[in-house]
């Protein structure tokens, strides 16, 4: 069995450490935000929602925010993190689509 969040944190860490040292960090937020879509999907959640970080977000996330599809589809897409984000990387994330099981 995988521990699919866990794989997430460490892509989260590595992702961290590149854009501290300057370097691209896409590659390993989009290893995240699978690792994420993968754990939903493990926990039992069919549809998922985009969910910006804050108010401070950037135009072209905004546009996204609040979409739903499923599990399978964000896989398919992925979506976040959004290549065009104009902050140093893209903060979205997954939520469950609410009446889903209850995670977050």
């Amino acid at each position: 069995m995988h521990d699919w969040r866990q794989l997430g944190l460490v892509y989260l860490l590595k992702a961290w450490r590149l854009d501290e040292a300057g370097r691209d960090s896409l590659a390993a937020v989009r290893g995240a935000r699978q690792a994420e879509l993968y754990a939903l999907d493990a926990e039992g959640v069919e549809r998922v929602r985009l969910v910006v970080a804050d108010d401070d977000v950037c135009p072209t996330c905004r546009v996204g925010s609040g979409s739903e599809m499923s599990v399978a589809d964000a896989l398919g897409r992925m979506i976040i993190p959004n290549p065009s984000c104009s902050h140093s990387w893209c903060r979205c994330r997954w939520a469950p689509v609410d009446g889903d099981a209850s995670h977050c």
